[in-house]
């Protein structure tokens, strides 16, 4: 559920005395409420959040029909691509076969080999081979380290692809652009150049093969905004109008003084096809405060009113789910709320959407030897939603425990690292890296299993670490 990515805050409207009535009850108190939203044509606005984004963007997958594997907001770009509200435009192009073995360089310190396969157009997979020259500090000459390469390949012979494990358990990820060209010595050759990507940190590497890539025919899709949903969007500020208010009941109506009062409020809204396809649920629901005050004629009027979300609550929501290749329905148990990073200092949080919104994260501080392993923990007595607002906790690390009290807005993590070592403490300020790049799970055991590789190679209890 996107419950907490959808928080409203706080709707708080000052009404001038349109809405009145002689006396104050439950029953009058709501139709004022009511009457007031109805004369200011009020309605749910939700956020276009990461989806925005994908609106300019081009792909070699048909959303409309094709089954693949999508983040929370591919998938809502997916509902609304099913529900007519982005119109396909499709271009018939060619685009590299980069299938084939590789050989290149990284950082000058190390021998690279990439064994490619693109038997599933756009998906890449294959193998890796990293061996040291030998640099210092670094790993002795020689030394190899190997794994599984997986990725895509994007338009504009883009290639952006993920090592497991990571290079030198740091650097997981990899942005590339191929190329056919002509070496100095004769011939043709493909090459692949790019950098290799650890939080906003990043290394260049290069590599080629000898012969010719040949063409693949392929289709590209961009997705227009149809007038439909353009009728619907608020361009200013990147939300859609989701539905109408419903007040529900007032609750809890009191005095305060002889001319003021106070009461509390519960209202819904039922989701048109445009909140029902950006968020995947039918109905909003929440609470709010109101207050009246009584005019010296007697007559008692709205003053303020607030609307405040509690919850989304969704029907038959699997059914809603996007589709993972194959056959199942892809559902997202563990949802990434961001990966923020300073080139030093990575932190990684998610939401446990099976756990009532649980808050889960890791923490990663780099060495400047980068043949150090980093260090890694998992985060404890987490303080915040993870999506804006406060933010804090506490995690142990090998060889000391750190705490954090900062707070995230507008993508950026800022605040105060303190260590039990005595060192710092440290002003911290970190950016979210490309969402492409961050990874949810469809259970909460999927989670733990991936924490528990972290904490194996560069937890507080790993051997041989440091």
């Amino acid at each position: 559920m996107r419950t907490v990515k959808y928080l409203l805050g706080l709707c708080l409207l000052l009404v001038v005395g349109c809405s009145r009535s002689k006396e104050l009850t439950p029953e009058s108190a709501k139709a004022m409420i009511q009457a007031e939203i109805k004369a200011k044509k009020q309605v749910l606005a939700l956020p276009l959040g990461g989806v925005d984004a994908l609106f300019k963007e081009t792909f070699f997958h048909n959303y409309a029909t094709e089954s693949f594997t999508v983040d929370e907001d591919g998938a809502a770009f997916q509902r609304m691509v099913k529900a007519g509200l982005l119109e396909a435009s499709i271009q018939e192009i060619t685009q590299l076969n980069i299938s084939g073995a590789y050989e290149g360089i990284w950082t000058k310190c190390y021998n690279v080999h990439f064994d490619i396969n693109l038997d599933q157009f756009p998906a890449v997979s294959g193998v890796y081979k990293l061996e040291s020259q030998g640099c210092w500090p670094g790993p002795r000459r020689g030394e190899t380290f190997s794994g599984t390469l997986s990725g895509e390949i994007k338009p504009y012979d883009t290639i952006l692809m993920r090592f497991s494990p990571r290079l030198l358990d740091s650097f997981e990820y990899a942005r590339l652009n191929s190329n056919n060209i002509q070496p100095a010595g004769g011939g043709e050759s493909t090459a692949l150049t790019g950098q290799t990507l650890s939080g906003q940190t990043s290394w260049p590497i290069s590599l080629s093969r000898s012969g010719h890539s040949p063409q693949l025919p392929v289709k590209e899709y961009q997705y227009l905004i149809s007038p439909v949903l353009a009728a619907q969007m608020r361009s200013e500020t990147k939300t859609v109008e989701a539905g109408e208010y419903t007040l529900d009941s007032v609750d809890d109506l009191l005095l305060v003084t002889e001319t003021v009062a106070e009461s509390g409020l519960s209202w819904h809204s039922k989701l048109n096809q445009v909140g029902s396809a950006l968020s995947g649920e039918t109905q909003v629901v929440g609470k709010g405060k109101a207050q009246f005050r009584k005019q010296p004629d007697g007559v008692w009027v709205l003053s303020a009113y607030e609307l405040k979300q509690k919850a989304i609550q969704s029907q038959n929501l699997a059914s809603q789910r996007p589709e993972a290749a194959g056959a199942a329905n892809v559902h997202i148990a563990i949802a990434s709320l961001g990966s923020f990073s300073n080139g030093s200092v990575e932190l990684d949080l998610w939401r446990d959407q099976s756990a009532g919104g649980q808050v889960l994260g890791k923490i990663v501080i780099f060495s400047e030897d980068v043949s150090q392993n980093p260090k890694i923990g998992e985060l404890e007595n987490i303080v915040g939603t993870g999506v804006g607002g406060p933010l804090a906790f506490t995690a142990q690390l090998r060889g000391e425990d750190v705490s954090f009290d900062g707070s995230l807005d507008t993508g950026t993590v800022r605040g105060v690292l303190k260590s039990s070592t005595g060192r710092g403490p440290y002003d911290l300020e970190l950016g979210r890296g490309e969402r492409q790049y961050e990874k949810s799970f469809s259970s909460r055991s999927d989670w733990a299993k991936e924490m528990a590789k972290h904490l194996a190679c560069c937890g507080p209890s790993a051997e041989g670490a440091q």
